[in-house]
């Protein structure tokens, strides 16, 4: 004997209200005060009440085929010192994108043109954001101060820290690990890093003292060589010059692209002296590989990663999922080592 599905129409009766409050009060309507909604939540599970799929999908259709000026607005925010960087622009593109495919309106938001956080809110406010994409936030205290109960949001980057939101990153000790084990398969037997060193850096540094440690018998990573950006570039090359001839390294791994300017600069010539690779390729806009040329390395798919966290974003808007989650997620983009000029294939 089939059992009726319990509606909204029951529950709203049981708990003495209209159906369109029950509606808001299953989805965490702010609108609908704490105490109603739990009374009417709990009147739900005692009904055992479950919500049918086919109108989930059916409402998402007719979302989907809604003018983007009608729907729901989503806040790409950057920061003073993103500057142009190429990863976030690729962020943008993909985040882009995605949004306008899902039918919302997409806004770029510079955080730096904004006195406060305080100030912001009401902007983003007023402006009808609903989701926040936060592109690479560098610090804790760049995602302080938001009236979270306000919006939903996701945290698109690297994940120098851990974010108490959602986020979208890559998997920065696979990506090191995936190079190393590509050098090793090619014969390599001296592997050197290059890493930046600054407070972004430290968990490169501490996925770097695992290298080596996989295969009983492989030979051991060379010391790495920290890249300090505070430090002149004739010093970093003088240094740079120094380790390579105590270490004479076949490989080196380099933390961006930007490692193969400092290597040609310290007069090695790639790939015939050295091979080189980089953990995040296309991260500087003009590196100086020579033209038809192309810097071998891990493609950290950001438009991909832009897709993904819009998805996730949209996700949380129908569902009016607002405020800091209980539970963060955290979702690896897979990435994928590109072949190019810089890699020599065997090592004798």
């Amino acid at each position: 004997m089939r059992v009726p599905r319990v509606s909204m129409k029951d529950i709203a009766e049981r708990v003495g209200v209209d159906r369109s409050t029950v509606s808001l009060a299953l989805k965490n309507d702010p609108r609908i005060s704490e105490k109603t909604r739990q009374r009417i939540q709990d009147a739900a599970k005692e009904l055992g009440y479950r919500p049918d799929p086919a109108f989930k999908i059916l409402g998402a259709q007719r979302w989907k085929s809604r003018e983007s000026s009608t729907g729901f607005v989503i806040a790409f925010i950057t920061y003073p010192e993103s500057g142009n960087d190429p990863e976030i622009e690729r962020y943008r593109a993909g985040a882009k994108r995605r949004a306008e495919a899902l039918g919302f309106s997409f806004s770029n938001f510079d955080i730096g043109e904004y006195p406060s956080i305080a100030r912001a809110n009401q902007v983003l406010v007023n402006r009808g954001v609903s989701g926040l994409l936060f592109a690479k936030p560098m610090r804790e205290s760049d995602l302080e101060g938001y009236d979270w109960n306000k919006f939903s949001s996701i945290t698109l980057g690297e994940g120098y820290f851990h974010p108490k939101n959602h986020t979208v990153e890559h998997n920065r000790g696979q990506n090191l690990h995936n190079l190393w084990n590509i050098a090793l398969k090619r014969g390599a037997k001296r592997i050197g890093t290059a890493l930046l060193k600054d407070e972004q850096a430290f968990e490169y540094m501490s996925y770097h003292g695992s290298l080596g440690f996989l295969q009983k018998g492989d030979p051991r990573p060379l010391p790495p060589f920290e890249v300090d950006r505070n430090k002149k570039t004739t010093t970093t090359i003088s240094e740079l010059q120094t380790w390579l001839s105590e270490h004479a390294p076949q490989v080196v791994i380099g933390y961006c692209d930007e490692v193969y300017d400092l290597l040609t600069q310290a007069g090695c010539r790639i790939p015939k002296d050295l091979s080189f690779v980089s953990l995040k390729k296309h991260s500087s806009k003009d590196p100086t590989i020579p033209d038809g040329k192309e810097i071998s390395g891990i493609d950290l798919k950001l438009e991909q990663a832009g897709e993904i966290a819009i998805s996730m974003l949209s996700s949380q808007i129908l569902q009016n999922e607002r405020d800091i989650p209980n539970t963060r997620l955290t979702h690896l983009v897979e990435t994928e080592y590109i072949e190019g000029d810089t890699f020599r294939k065997k090592f004798r």
